[in-house]
């Protein structure tokens, strides 16, 4: 479901996500690589609105490995162009007994002098926000 064309469709609706391109493709090893860009537009605090303007750009790409029995593993890398900030993180989902565990443990990176720490803060705070936008959507397209 997660890398189903028609699915990441609904997902950048659901999300309000402008602009949004997706692609996925089956990788050599039998895994896959999802690459997703979509823009956002929002208020942002003064002095982020002097760096980001009022669109906020975030291309990432997930690579998950072929599944090994009730857990798939992978790396999601996720960036702002034109911004210095990096996202990288693993990540794991185990499913048991017909449900799901999701796991996403990564480093945020900001470059910017002086307000680097807050900017990481407020990423990882949009990152949150995000996660719990696409597990809503899915529980909401599984009808739980």
């Amino acid at each position: 479901m997660m890398s189903d064309e028609s699915s990441l469709d609904r997902l950048m609706k659901f999300s309000f996500a402008q602009n949004p391109k997706h692609s996925v493709e089956q990788t050599s090893d039998g895994g896959l690589k999802i690459h997703i860009f979509r823009e956002f537009e929002g208020e942002w605090p003064g002095f982020l609105e002097a760096i980001i303007g009022k669109t906020l750009k975030i291309d990432e790409t997930r690579h998950w490995q072929r599944a090994n029995g009730n857990v798939r593993e992978g790396v999601t890398e996720i960036s702002a162009p034109g911004l210095p900030v990096e996202v990288k993180a693993k990540m794991k989902i185990v499913e048991n007994a017909g449900n799901c565990v999701v796991s996403i443990d990564g480093d945020v990176k900001v470059n910017l002098p002086f307000v680097g720490g807050k900017v990481e803060q407020m990423v990882l705070d949009e990152m949150n926000d995000a996660i719990d936008v696409e597990a809503n959507f899915y529980l909401e397209e599984l009808n739980i």
